[in-house]
Parts: C-alpha cells; structure tokens; sequence
C-alpha cells in the first residue's frame, strides 16, 4: 500500500493528464469553447496566468553572471533548438511517410519548443550536475523560445506555403498580451515579492496552479476534438506508431546527448547538466504557447490544438521516467 501511495505522488500528474483526456472523452461538452466553463476565456487567462508566474520565478538577472562557461552553454542550446529537432522533425516525416498526416504536425512543434526548467535542475542537481550551468541554460532556452516558438510555426504550419513575414507582426502582438506581457510584468513584480520575502510563502503554490491549467488546457484541447469528431479519423494503428516514434525519439536523443556531452567535458558534473538540460522539452510552457499560438490564428490552417499537443503529452512522462531510471546510475 505504502509503494502504490509513493507511486502515486511521484506521478500523479502524470496520471491526471491521463484523466484528463478520459474526461474529455466522457464529457466533452463541458470542454467546449461555448460550454459552461466558458473554456476558450479561460483558457487564455490560463496562459495568462502560468507567463505571469514563470516571470516571477525566471532568474534572468543570472543570465548575465553565468555567461562565463561559454562551451557547455552553446552546446546545451545547439541541442535544444538545432540538434534534438532533428531527430524530432524526421520522426514527424516519419508520420507523413506513412500517411499518418493529422499526427505529424505534433513532432514539428515539439521540435520547437525549449527544455524544461523545473525537472531539468531538480534532475541535474539530485545527479550532483552543473547546477549553475542547468540553470542558466533552462531560463536562456525559455526566453528565447517565447520568441523562436511562434516564428517557427509560421514557418512550418502556416498555409501560405512558407514563412509569411506579414502574418509575424500580427501573431507576436496577439503574443505580446498573453505571454510577453505577463512575462514582464512577473519579472518586474519579481524584486518586490523578494523583498517582502513572499517569494519563499508562495512559490510553492505555483506548481500547483501551473498544474491546473495545464489540465484544463489540455481538458478543453481534446473536449473539442471530440466533439468535431478528430479521433474517428485517427485510426489506433497510427496512436501506437506516434507512441513508438516517440519512445524513440526520447532514447535517441538522451542517447546523443550523452555521447556527443564526452567528446567535450571531461567532468561529470557538465555532462550530467548537458543531458538534462539538452534533452528535455517542456509541457508547462509549450501547452499554454500552442493555446496562444493555434486556438484562434486562422492563418496557420486547420489544425487541431489536441492533435499537436499529441507527442509533447507522450514525451513528458518518457522523458520524467527515462530521468528518473538514469538517476541512481549517474549519480554512481
């Protein structure tokens, strides 16, 4: 009983994604943008909401003193936005080779999104990595990937057949009010919260309420689904095929990770930061980015906010489990 309670408050959220989508399926309704829980405002004050708090909690002020080991930064960052979308955007061309069309465009905004910040230094510090570095590395990733995410989907998901310089402006103003805006504003909160020493009070809430809304996003993303009635489309051949391509991207990245982190640090402690830090991708800004960037922009076509959250809900816990199973061995 004690081993299921533990395994139970290690992956609880986890399984309440997993619950999420089970509701969704049940009751979709209730996830509907005009339903009763007005899901389309909500959802947007929810994206509102998880900037504002990643403003409060980013350390950006430390982007500037940890500038000094230069090596492990560009390699971690060419991982994160050049290397490991590689492996991702072959796995969505993978999709596309096989027809299975509806889920390939999932891969091609996992490629796009940064690393996490939260697992990556919790991994790297419990497996006595380069805190420092994973901390620097996971807020630069962050910042730039408010700005790289939404230009990167121009490029790839807009229905002009390339990138469209005219549609930019547009989406980063649309972008300004539901993440850079109470991005700043976290940030500018950030050193009174200090003062008054409520940081420390009230921090430990933010995972819980960034947890919420990620359940309601991703609630209300396949509510919607459900109701146009996506997943009769989708037959179980091509869930088990994207479920395949990314346990493989996960291994193959971590993998590459690793080796590539021994040709260039001798240290253990770097390359345990490299891993963690290059290898992740995150859930908790990339779902709230794709509400911001796909619920309502028409010119990216037609596509489903369910169906490209698809490999980021199923590279999350590979990617915490994987973590997890590397832990007692590197820290050996």
């Amino acid at each position: 009983m004690g081993t299921l309670v533990q395994l139970l408050r290690k992956n609880g959220f986890i399984l309440a994604l997993l619950g999420a989508v089970v509701v969704a399926f049940l009751i979709p309704q209730a996830g509907a943008p005009d339903g009763p829980l007005h899901a389309g405002l909500l959802s947007k004050a929810g994206v509102m909401v998880i900037f504002f708090l990643q403003g409060l909690s980013l350390k950006t002020r430390q982007l500037a003193h940890g500038l000094r080991d230069l090596r492990i930064h560009g390699f971690v960052q060419a991982w994160i936005f050049l290397l490991s979308p590689i492996v991702l955007i072959s796995a969505g061309l993978a999709m596309r080779a096989l027809s299975i069309n509806e889920l390939a465009g999932g891969f091609f905004y996992l490629a796009l999104i940064p690393t996490t910040i939260s697992s990556a230094v919790a991994f790297t510090s419990a497996a006595n990595g380069n805190v420092a570095a994973a901390i620097f590395n996971t807020t630069l990733s962050n910042v730039i990937g408010v700005f790289w995410v939404p230009t990167g989907c121009l490029l790839v998901f807009s229905t002009g057949g390339g990138f469209q310089g005219e549609l930019i402006g547009p989406l980063l103003l649309k972008l300004a009010w539901l993440i850079l805006l109470p991005l700043i504003a976290g940030q500018l909160i950030r050193p009174l919260v200090y003062q008054r020493d409520w940081f420390g009070r009230i921090s430990p809430g933010f995972k819980l309420i960034n947890h919420g809304i990620i359940l309601f996003i991703v609630f209300t993303a396949f509510s919607k689904s459900v109701l146009n009635d996506i997943w009769s489309h989708v037959a179980p051949a091509s869930i088990v095929i994207l479920l395949m391509l990314t346990l493989l991207s996960v291994l193959m990245i971590h993998g590459a990770v690793w080796i590539s982190s021994g040709w260039f640090f001798k240290s253990s402690s770097d390359r345990n930061a490299a891993l963690f830090c290059g290898s992740q991708k995150t859930l908790a800004a990339g779902a709230p980015m794709a509400v911001a960037i796909f619920a309502t922009n028409g010119h990216l076509g037609d596509v489903n906010l369910s169906l490209i959250l698809l490999p980021l809900l199923c590279y999350h816990p590979m990617q915490l489990f994987l973590a997890a199973f590397l832990l007692p061995r590197l820290t050996r």
